[in-house]
């Protein structure tokens, strides 16, 4: 089978867009993994599939794969991609409307590599983070060895832990954040974001993704240390989130209509053709 794909990256998170309103959609979990894999495949933190939305109003819906073949509810730095994607594939106007499990996001076109994109209202209720047996709390408690640590836990349509630490430079991102993804008590897993503290408008950030490990940049991970760190009192309504991929600006005005914002580079990098 012959595909066409695109490959795009926002802050160096990279993705494999494959449009699949007029070419095959059976892909398995192995046709994934292999699109993704970086040897034998084109390579990718996630592939992200475009199809036709179900909503009238809506101009596509599309689906999120990790690198691992498992399904992802949403990706903020994809969803950037691929409203760029659609924006210039179908010549449309600037304001797009995407479909994500029956659930819509909005996004403008705000340059020709810049995208501002309505990720919609923080969600800090346990049950639907995938913490089903505790109750709701700014704070929750991880014990790693003879450590306690606390973290906050938010849905930006996926689930995120969030931790405050002092220096982002002496944290062990990939052993902490394998083990608060295993024994924190989330049901469907997690991704686990750990951000330092500049000033009430700075932070930088880390996060090691569900499916895929460590990224450059993460969208929604970005968005949640946001909201957390609003929700503790540490941060204003508009903050500059650094990663090592670059920087995004997240807004959230949760007095007005509590919708976060999330505005930030995207950019095509090369189209092709691939076997599966």
């Amino acid at each position: 089978m012959q595909i066409k794909f695109t490959k795009m990256e926002g802050l160096g998170n990279d993705f494999v867009v494959l449009d699949v309103r007029k070419q095959a959609r059976n892909l398995n979990f192995d046709n994934i993994r292999h699109i993704a894999c970086r040897r034998t495949g084109v390579g990718c933190d996630q592939v992200l599939l475009i199809d036709k939305p179900v909503s009238v109003e809506a101009n596509f819906s599309y689906k999120v794969f990790n690198s691992d073949g498992s399904p992802a509810e949403h990706c903020g730095n994809g969803f950037r991609c691929v409203a760029l994607y659609f924006s210039r594939k179908q010549k449309v106007s600037s304001h797009l409307c995407a479909e994500v499990d029956s659930k819509l996001y909005y996004a403008d076109i705000i340059s020709e590599n810049r995208v501002k994109a309505n990720m919609g209202k923080p969600n800090f209720k346990p049950q639907d983070i995938g913490r089903l047996e505790v109750a709701a709390q700014p704070e929750y408690e991880f014990h790693s060895g003879e450590e306690t640590l606390k973290f906050g836990a938010v849905s930006m349509g996926n689930p995120h832990a969030v931790l405050k630490v002092k220096n982002l430079n002496d944290i062990d991102v990939p052993t902490l954040g394998k083990a608060i993804q295993k024994s924190a008590g989330f049901r469907n897993g997690v991704n686990v974001g750990f951000f330092q503290l500049h000033d009430a408008s700075t932070i930088d950030l880390k996060v090691w993704e569900r499916g895929v490990g460590l990224t450059p940049a993460c969208g929604t991970g970005a968005c949640a240390a946001m909201a957390v760190g609003a929700k503790w009192g540490l941060l204003n309504n508009v903050v500059e989130v650094r990663q090592a991929g670059g920087n995004l600006q997240i807004e959230w005005n949760a007095e007005k209509n509590g919708d976060l914002t999330m505005t930030g580079p995207a950019n095509h990098v090369f189209e092709g053709t691939m076997s599966i």
